[in-house]
């Protein structure tokens, strides 16, 4: 009957349909826990949480009348991901931590895995890190390959979330190349989602939306919906490409869908607050903002908690709502300066608009130390904080060479995009810098031409 479990992860219809079967033959206690169990993980990944939970309570009834403690275990802590999801995660965690009271070997690795994949999903990624390795060694001693490749996949996130984008890469290509192998469609597609995240972060938006589309149709011909995450991760490609329009309609579906679960709603909402700010409704964008901040500290998620913030800085910002706006933005940007957070040059750069004297010059300066980020947009940022400093202490020529700087990672970015539409969206990137930079061009008309026509 573990089969019927892989089946759940690997094609959710057909583990639903068989489950049902297997529960209308009058099975043993075993069979009806392993059953349930199934349509509890398959109702949970739909996102309809309150009826996994009901399936899952009658999986560990039968577990113990079974009189099988793993299986009772097993169960435990797919209930405790499940409260996770509902953004109960103190009482999802503990839940975790008593399925691994007593586990050993193999099972203990697979709930450590699932732990250490919702600490990951939850921003605490150092813990989870450690807990992936040790849990990999189990699994390969096992010799169960589609574990492994679960692994490399979660290692993958983990990575990417480091900032480890060539570590990442490998760990997922090789779980792609294993979950083909193994003619695990589903598990693949989780895998191309995780490339398409990868191709983003390295600013190559239009081959990550190629790589999201990818992933879309494989679960279109697999004939399932796709993940909650999915919707969720190719509404931030749109946002990096400027198409806001785009990614304000996805997330409006996706929120307005029953089954979303609390803990996806949380991140949505960060989304849409930026969508809403980058097309200037601001109270839906400031109203989204709160409720993700709201959410993300009730779900005691720190790490999501503190980009929630920085968005709800922002919307504040282009309201002008000044009320204690320069010590909040200070607080969040450096907490993410303290992370190396790809959003600590732009966060850094606001905290230090908002600031006055030597302040506004220390800000600006730990913005402009991320000049060497693998990102070119977070390098243009950094540039921009590099040239607003330089006017700050009255150096005209170091204006004009951080803008130029950072108008050539502008033009990196722009031809890492594919359509001739995103590369002039991509250009509005540039505005800061070109502004800046005229102000400092005016004074020699041969450089006011050069910078003329650059802009």
């Amino acid at each position: 009957m573990e089969d019927l479990l892989e089946l759940a992860i690997g094609s959710p219809a057909s583990a639903a349909e068989r489950a049902q079967q297997v529960l209308a033959e009058a099975p043993s206690a075993l069979e009806r826990s392993y059953a349930h169990h199934c349509l509890g993980i398959v109702l949970r990944d739909q996102g309809r949480l309150d009826e996994s939970m009901i399936e899952l309570r009658r999986a560990g009834r039968a577990a113990r009348e079974a009189g099988s403690p793993d299986r009772e275990r097993d169960v435990r802590a797919t209930r405790g991901s499940v409260l996770v999801l509902s953004g109960r995660t103190r009482s999802g965690f503990a839940q975790l931590d008593g399925a691994l009271e007593g586990a050993t070997g193999e099972l203990a690795a697979k709930i450590l895995v699932r732990k250490a994949g919702l600490l990951a999903m939850v921003g605490r990624v150092a813990e989870a890190a450690p807990m992936l390795r040790a849990a990999l060694v189990e699994i390969e001693l096992a010799g169960n390959e589609g574990w492994k490749a679960r692994i490399q996949v979660w290692l993958g996130h983990v990575e990417l979330t480091r900032g480890n984008l060539d570590g990442a890469e490998r760990e997922v290509m090789a779980a792609a190349v294993a979950l083909s192998r193994m003619g695990e469609t589903i598990e693949r597609l989780h895998a191309v989602e995780n490339l398409a995240e990868i191709a983003l972060a390295r600013g190559d938006i239009a081959g990550s939306l190629r790589t999201y589309a990818e992933a879309l149709q494989g679960y279109d011909d697999a004939g399932e919906p796709p993940r909650q995450p999915l919707i969720g991760t190719m509404a931030r490609a749109h946002l990096a490409a400027g198409l806001d329009d785009e990614a304000i309609r996805l997330l409006d579906a996706q929120l307005g869908s029953p089954d979303v679960a609390l803990l996806d709603v949380a991140d949505l909402q960060i989304l849409h607050a930026t969508a809403l700010l980058g097309v200037g409704s601001l109270d839906e964008a400031e109203a989204a903002a709160r409720t993700a901040v709201d959410l993300c500290r009730r779900q005691k998620r720190p790490w999501f908690t503190l980009r929630a913030r920085l968005v709800l800085v922002r919307v504040r910002k282009a309201m002008q709502d000044a009320r204690g706006l320069s010590v909040a933005a200070r607080r969040v940007a450096e907490e993410l300066h303290g992370e190396s957070a790809d959003e600590a040059s732009l966060a850094l750069t606001i905290a230090g608009g908002l600031a006055g004297g030597e302040e506004r010059a220390v800000l600006w300066g730990k913005a402009a130390s991320y000049r060497n980020h693998p990102n070119a947009l977070v390098r243009a940022g950094a540039w921009h904080a590099q040239s607003l400093a330089r006017e700050e202490s009255g150096d005209r020529g170091g204006v004009l060479r951080a803008a130029a700087s950072g108008l050539d990672a502008i033009d990196e970015h722009r031809r890492l995009i594919g359509s001739s539409e995103l590369r002039a969206l991509a250009t509005t990137h540039g505005r800061e810098l070109t502004t800046i930079a005229l102000r400092h061009a005016a004074t020699d008309p041969r450089t006011l031409l050069r910078w003329s026509e650059r802009t």
